[in-house]
């Protein structure tokens, strides 16, 4: 298994800063280093986050997970808050036990600069979270459709049907929406609408 870290550079700024408490912070874990050598660290999704920020999360937290040996150094934790409901942030050690920038404050560090470069964590696993969302709209959405009619996996044939006759979704932050028409068009040629009533 391969041993995490980065030879990234950690100012002593960033090390305050990140031992700093956010303004009108109340901690009530059961972490007595918070704030001392631990960060609440960053967050990494919240109640309202879209598949991109989820995604993003769940691969930092399985890359993380890949170096057992940094398993003491960091954990995920929930705070509630006001405006956004709750919060996901990866709290970590900060410094070691010289006071220097932990490996996991370079490892997190690392992650962050690789996102600034380029925000998509994984490509594979935000596709596929992308076109469940949208074969979950088609589901949701999809107007008139005779379920006696339909096949079980009728969601998935309607989006390859739109697919292959390129009619695209616009993009949104849970995989995006499609015109009405284009639902109705689809599952009128595959044969599964409702009849219609004279």
């Amino acid at each position: 298994m391969e041993r995490l870290d980065s030879d990234i550079e950690i100012t002593q700024k960033q090390i305050d800063e990140a031992l700093c408490p956010p303004a009108d912070f109340g901690y009530s874990g059961d972490n007595p280093d918070m704030f001392d050598t631990w960060s609440a660290g960053p967050c990494i999704r919240t109640r309202d986050s879209g598949l991109l920020a989820k995604s993003n999360a769940d691969s930092l937290i399985a890359h993380l997970e890949s170096d057992p040996s940094l398993s003491d150094d960091w954990e995920l934790v929930t705070f509630n808050h006001w405006a956004c409901g709750w919060t996901d942030q990866v709290s970590f050690r900060t410094v070691d036990g010289h006071g220097k920038a932990s490996r996991i404050f370079r490892v997190l560090m690392a992650w962050q600069a690789a996102l600034d470069d380029y925000p998509v964590a994984d490509e594979a696993d935000w596709s596929r979270r992308e076109h469940e969302g949208q074969v979950e709209y088609i589901r949701d959405n999809t107007p008139d459709v005779d379920i006696d009619k339909a096949p079980d996996n009728w969601p998935e044939m309607v989006f390859s049907y739109l697919w292959d006759a390129n009619h695209y979704f616009q993009d949104t932050d849970d995989g995006g929406w499609i015109e009405d028409e284009r639902l109705l068009e689809a599952i009128r040629a595959l044969g599964w609408s409702e009849p219609v009533e004279i």
